[in-house]
């Protein structure tokens, strides 16, 4: 999140002391805007700690709290520039998945969303990317059905399996009227644990496109910046979710892949990604197809890593970055490092200050 922006929902911050902003892309038309949101999948049984742990004891926003769907339980936490959507799906027959996480006992790092540049994804086809349309159409009575949101599931981003080439080899044998008047009807739960545990089973990518008269996205985000900043970024001084960083076992043709999808997003390093104002996209060779770790800017390092030691939840400490133990986290990979010329703004409490304070209320 830019100076500027700050500045405009808080006016002790000084936009001087932040960069100066760098173009977000090159020439040409985007597909998609920013990322939208990160999914973070977790068991049914400790879906609520999870959600606690963000929420209460680090003290992050939340646009919307967990929700009970047919087939699933969503909520959502803010962090700064992105959305995290705590996702449970049963696991069904699925058991570990390829990531090498138990659903039943850990949560993982599993989509990543983007938002749509504008009406539609026409332009995919253009770079010769395949998708799977899933529009989301509300009934009710009285009224004439409406599209609230289409959600456009893309390929082998994460990693394949045998069920994803299925799918997509069969969407080429299906004309697109026909496609979307059977994506149009309500899945059955159980196809909906199908696609998350066999067809995306090393995890998600895909674009949504809201219709504005059912969300209005730019206005919830403002919502939940003006909470963060209230909060000082919570305990740890959140400012924005840097980068989301995927490994892959095939970093040639991955690059390819995303390299088609992000252009004209500039290449900021080589496989680095900026994607509008939300956080860039980092590929890095790995063991496993997935996503490897998410990068948080905190506004002072020293006092992230005092709250977290006081939470006793500090994890490897390299000098310039520290990361939030795993074990303490339900297995998830989050790092912290400082915010480029990061300044203490009067009027805001240090991490560790905002810890006492909480508990001192508690």
């Amino acid at each position: 999140m830019n100076g500027i922006y700050m500045a405009s929902i808080d006016p002790s911050i000084d936009p001087s002391m932040t960069p100066a902003p760098r173009p977000l892309y090159a020439t040409g038309d985007p597909v998609v805007r920013r990322v939208d949101h990160i999914i973070i999948r977790v068991d049914d049984a400790g879906y609520d700690e999870l959600y606690s742990l963000f929420t209460d004891t680090l003290r992050l926003p939340s646009p919307w709290p967990p929700t009970e769907h047919p087939a699933m339980r969503s909520g959502g936490v803010f962090a700064g520039n992105v959305d995290l959507e705590l996702l449970y799906v049963p696991a069904g027959s699925a058991g570990a998945n390829a990531n090498g996480f138990d659903p039943e006992s850990y949560a993982y790092l599993y989509g990543v969303v983007f938002e749509a540049w504008g009406d539609d994804v026409a332009g995919l086809a253009e770079r010769g990317i395949s998708y799977l349309p899933a529009p989301y159409v509300s009934v009710e009575p009285g009224k004439p059905p409406a599209t609230l949101w289409t959600n456009y599931f893309l390929g082998a981003f994460l990693g394949t399996t045998p069920w994803l080439r299925a799918l997509f080899g069969l969407k080429k044998l299906v004309p697109d009227k026909l496609w979307m008047r059977s994506a149009s009807k309500p899945a059955h739960p159980r196809m909906v644990q199908f696609m998350f545990n066999e067809v995306y089973r090393n995890g998600v990518v895909f674009i949504v496109k809201y219709n504005p008269n059912w969300r209005d996205i730019n206005a919830e985000r403002r919502i939940s910046a003006t909470q963060l900043a209230a909060r000082a970024g919570g305990v740890l001084g959140l400012v924005r979710v840097k980068e989301v960083v995927i490994g892959t076992t095939q970093l040639t043709a991955s690059s390819s892949l995303w390299r088609a999808l992000l252009r004209p997003a500039v290449e900021e390093t080589a496989l680095c990604w900026q994607v509008g104002d939300g956080p860039a996209i980092r590929l890095i060779a790995a063991e496993r197809d997935g996503i490897h770790h998410l990068i948080w800017e905190v506004a002072s390092l020293d006092r992230a890593r005092a709250a977290l030691a006081e939470l006793e939840m500090l994890g490897h400490d390299l000098g310039d970055e520290v990361a939030i133990d795993p074990e303490r986290c339900f297995g998830l990979n989050i790092r912290l490092v400082e915010a480029e010329r990061a300044a203490a703004t009067p009027g805001h409490a240090t991490s560790a200050e905002t810890l006492r304070s909480i508990r001192a209320e508690d």
